[in-house]
């Protein structure tokens, strides 16, 4: 009942996640129905986006059967009882929700591309949930961890990335470590954005930090001393480009960051736009 008028029936079908009968990301898209909103009562057809509808429903035994078996339906011929059709244009393409294992997928894929020097944003596994970085040469970071030379990803089509190496050496995380990124110490090897495997995809960059952290002036990124190998997986926004302004005093923020004690490199200020912001973010909300 809806506010004491109307009769509705809903039917409820069990679809299970795995096996038979299980849920089909693969959804085709269909067109927008005009004057949707005034039809009551829908039913499929035979073809695909062949629809039959009515302006009004009824609600008598033959109605609810809908093979019509009972005969024809006592309402039929007044205005608006009369079933009508009409065919929603269906897509060929299907498509699926975002899944965390499809977002890295892509996420891989255009770190392929990048450059030395490009700037991009990460998505990052704690209370910092993302971090701008600028693309290095791979073989700096290479020799920061231990190995001799970069060993670089290749494409399915068979181009050699610039910057997206394999790791050769195992990349154990340490809180010892969290003010400089990666370092060899006593034969550990450190890295804040966590723990690397040989084989892992990883862009070498160098953290860009905000200037302050309140106020107008949070677009405002200055260079650090501190350089990350960062999956490629989670890379989340490239390609966009950074002013750079000379500024004419340094002045040392007056809250430090939280995963580092003193900013570096203060004497040039990179403006983060809110356009590219918000992208940032909005593919931060799809990362599943």
């Amino acid at each position: 009942m809806k506010k004491g008028k109307g009769i509705y029936r809903r039917h409820f079908y069990y679809v299970p996640s795995s096996g038979v009968g299980a849920v089909n990301y693969n959804i085709p898209k269909w067109s927008a129905l005009d004057g949707s909103n005034q039809i009551h009562q829908l039913r499929g057809g035979i073809l695909p986006g062949l629809l039959y509808y009515r302006l009004r429903s009824c609600h008598c035994v033959v109605c609810y059967n809908e093979g019509n078996v009972a005969g024809p339906c006592r309402n039929g011929h007044l205005p608006g009882f009369e079933w009508e059709t009409t065919m929603v244009k269906l897509e060929a393409t299907g498509s699926k929700p975002t899944l965390r294992k499809d977002r890295e997928n892509r996420a891989r894929k255009e770190a392929m591309s990048l450059q030395v020097g490009d700037k991009c944003a990460f998505l990052v596994n704690s209370d910092e949930a993302w971090m701008i970085g600028e693309c290095r040469p791979p073989a700096e970071g290479a020799l920061r961890w231990g190995q001799a030379a970069a060993v670089m990803c290749v494409c399915a089509n068979g181009v050699t990335s610039k910057v997206v190496q394999q790791v050769q050496v195992e990349v154990s995380y340490s809180d010892e470590d969290v003010s400089s990124g990666i370092c060899v110490s006593s034969g550990v090897v450190t890295n804040w954005m966590g723990r690397l495997e040989k084989g892992d995809p990883v862009v070498y960059v160098q953290k860009l930090e905000p200037k302050v952290t309140r106020g107008a002036g949070r677009s405002g990124y200055v260079r650090t001393q501190k350089f990350f190998g960062c999956f490629s997986g989670d890379l989340r926004h490239s390609g966009f480009q950074m002013v750079e302004k000379v500024l004419a005093g340094s002045r040392r923020s007056g809250r430090a960051h939280a995963s580092s004690s003193a900013v570096d490199h203060e004497d040039t200020l990179l403006i983060l736009t809110q356009e590219d912001k918000d992208t940032i973010l909005q593919q931060l909300a799809t990362s599943g």
